[in-house]
């Protein structure tokens, strides 16, 4: 029994070292990237409430860590409450009906944000958006989330930045378009379902199926841009043929932070969500934990260590601007340099569709 404690306190030793010096390169870091001096001269500790993970069990020493970048950076300690994913709303709805202090808050479902906004639990951040401090986001967070998030012409949070929108595209196989002497030409300027009727009637005649296996050919599918090389992978012609922006659902069941109404310090709370948002060191913080402590990395992608008091896991979409994350090697967490690559793309692509086809 005695060599096990005194096993467990070297282990203690270790990571607390690790902890130190991973400390000492990460503290301050953000400094460089602020155009502005915050106004931080009170300490104060903040309350904050996010969605955390059944696996985690180096949550203590990540939170030691992220209070150390934040109180250094920023003179604010934050008390972080990592509650599980299946009980969050009701979780959160409990502390605001017990009066607890609720500083910053995850927002993951529309049906919360209107619960929220409806007994007026969120503070305003309009000011924010409009002031020097905090202006960045209107153009490092897609306009279209930013929109879209809005109640009544304002602003109540802060979208966690992600791939955005979506598109119809008209897929016809390549193969039978040649073979019923449809070029890919005449296929390409087809703009809606029914410019396909002569494909369609064709392909229906020459194949001797009925109306209802035409979609094997030709049919109309929502997806990404990720989709679209796939499917022309698989010897489609697919014509984008309309965009979808997203809309306030899309916002909310993504992800944003919010700031709690009776929040005493809404101004530092602001401060931490950009934080969040725009500084890559304490978004992957709170994401992926202390390197070499809970992930390793490796050109760019992390690679949990998953070891008994070492597992942390976050969802990448609830923890600040997905465009500042580190790649993830793990596949269930959708976050990859695949991902990546197409992701920015669509946000461009749609934004200037929307820019050049303005409705109304």
């Amino acid at each position: 029994m005695k060599k096990k404690i005194i096993s467990l306190l070297l282990c203690l030793a270790m990571t607390v070292l690790v902890l130190v010096s991973c400390a000492d390169e990460e503290i301050g870091s953000y400094r460089k990237n602020y155009t502005y001096e915050p106004p931080t001269v009170e300490e104060v500790t903040l309350e904050m409430y996010i969605v955390g993970d059944e696996r985690n069990d180096g949550v203590v020493a990540v939170s030691r860590m992220i209070n150390q970048y934040t109180t250094s950076t920023f003179k604010t300690s934050l008390n972080i409450h990592y509650l599980p994913e299946a009980t969050y709303r009701a979780d959160i709805n409990a502390a605001l009906a017990e009066g607890k202090s609720v500083d910053i808050l995850l927002v993951n479902s529309a049906d919360m944000m209107n619960e929220l906004m409806a007994g007026n639990k969120l503070a305003d951040l309009s000011d924010f958006y409009a002031s020097k401090e905090y202006g960045m986001l209107n153009t490092k967070i897609t306009s279209l989330l930013l929109n879209a998030s809005k109640y009544d012409g304002k602003y109540y949070s802060v979208p966690n930045n992600r791939m955005t929108g979506s598109y119809d595209y008209l897929l016809m196989k390549e193969s039978m378009g040649e073979k019923y002497n449809f070029g890919p030409l005449l296929m390409s300027s087809y703009t809606s379902y029914d410019d396909t009727a002569d494909l369609r009637a064709a392909i229906l005649a020459g194949e001797g199926i009925g109306e209802e296996g035409i979609s094997e050919y030709v049919r109309v599918v929502k997806g990404t841009y990720a989709d679209r090389f796939a499917y022309e992978a698989e010897g489609y012609i697919c014509n984008t043929i309309a965009y979808n922006t997203p809309t306030r659902e899309d916002v909310y069941n993504g992800s944003a932070f919010a700031v709690g109404a009776a929040c005493e310090k809404p101004d530092r709370a602001m401060e931490i969500i950009y934080a969040i948002n725009q500084d890559s060191t304490l978004r992957n913080l709170l994401q992926y934990g202390v390197a070499n402590v809970n992930y390793t990395l490796e050109n760019g992608t992390v690679t949990r260590i998953t070891t008994e008091g070492n597992s942390y896991y976050m969802n990448p979409y609830y923890t600040g601007n997905i465009f500042n994350a580190y790649y993830s090697a793990d596949e269930t967490d959708g976050w990859n340099t695949e991902v990546a690559k197409y992701a920015k793309v669509q946000n461009d692509d749609i934004e200037n569709y929307v820019k050049h086809h303005p409705m109304g």
